[in-house]
């Protein structure tokens, strides 16, 4: 009969652990940049995709009901900001009297969240979006510039033409430096 101890019982020893803990902190050090920018990027596209069904449903709710529709930033109290600045939200509403601001009794239609981390900007000149009942876009063309904390390259904007078609183009060198100034 042998009653003496196993020396060797199979755990890691401590040096085997910490071998192991350095080697997962290093993974996980280059890893985690890419996790962040591939989060940021999710959170813009998010905010893109956001305003892009504010804008596509504002446009048909003018057609079906032969009304003029607003979108604009939001002031946080129902109405629109005086702002080129979106990133804080933005509404949608029937404009009845057609005054490009929301009064009593004017239907509210969307209200867009506020977007953290993410700058929204509207060309300079173009602080609301009006559809009429036909579907186009009163006012000159507006581009809306998405960028978040990867930077101006990383940026991405979307145009809307007088017909009131909505297309993602390529964002505009200055466009995207201002909206990246913006991130909150």
């Amino acid at each position: 009969m042998h009653t003496g101890l196993h020396r060797n019982q199979g755990g890691l020893s401590l040096i085997e652990l910490v071998m192991v803990l350095v080697v997962v902190s290093i993974g996980l050090g280059i890893s985690l940049p890419s996790l962040q920018a591939f989060v940021a990027g999710s959170h813009m596209d998010s905010a893109r995709s956001r305003l892009t069904v504010t804008l596509a449903h504002a446009r048909s709710e003018a057609v079906v009901r032969a009304a003029d529709v607003v979108v604009c930033p939001g002031n946080g109290n129902g109405g629109c900001a005086d702002t080129i600045y979106w990133q804080r939200g933005w509404i949608s509403f029937i404009d009845l009297n057609r005054n490009g601001a929301r009064d009593a009794g004017e239907p509210e239609l969307n209200v867009g969240d506020a977007s953290r981390g993410i700058g929204i900007v509207a060309t300079n000149g173009r602080r609301a979006v009006r559809y009429r009942p036909d579907g186009s876009s009163e006012g000159s063309n507006v581009t809306l510039t998405f960028c978040d904390a990867r930077g101006a390259g990383r940026a991405s904007a979307l145009a809307l033409n007088n017909a009131g078609r909505l297309r993602r183009v390529s964002a505009d060198p200055s466009h995207a430096a201002t909206a990246c100034a913006s991130v909150n």
